[in-house]
């Protein structure tokens, strides 16, 4: 039974991370399509030079949430509430490491 419940356990471990990786992928594809050229052009080439940015506006998950919600309205990006929270976690869980 033992053996049956770590089995288990560890299919649903390798599932979650399988989905992590996914949301990963997908966000870091909205990202390409929808901001890293912008992004490029304002920070010297760097698509990622906004969240690494010394004097970056983020400093909490709302602010951050606030900020993907705004450039999407303002890109025209079109991204639902769902692709809106995956960027945003992406954003989180790889640059600002928000609680």
């Amino acid at each position: 039974m033992k053996t049956v419940t770590l089995l288990a356990a560890s299919i649903l471990v390798a599932i979650g991370a399988a989905a992590r990786a996914e949301e990963a992928g997908g966000a870091q594809a909205l990202l390409q399509k929808s901001c890293d050229t912008c992004h490029a052009q304002l920070f010297g080439g760097k698509s990622d030079g906004a969240y690494t940015r010394s004097n970056r506006r983020v400093t909490s998950k709302q602010v951050l949430m606030d900020q993907v919600k705004l450039w999407n309205s303002s890109s025209n990006a079109k991204w639902g509430d769902a692709e809106i929270e995956t960027v945003a976690q992406y954003l989180n869980e790889q640059y600002y490491k928000l609680p």
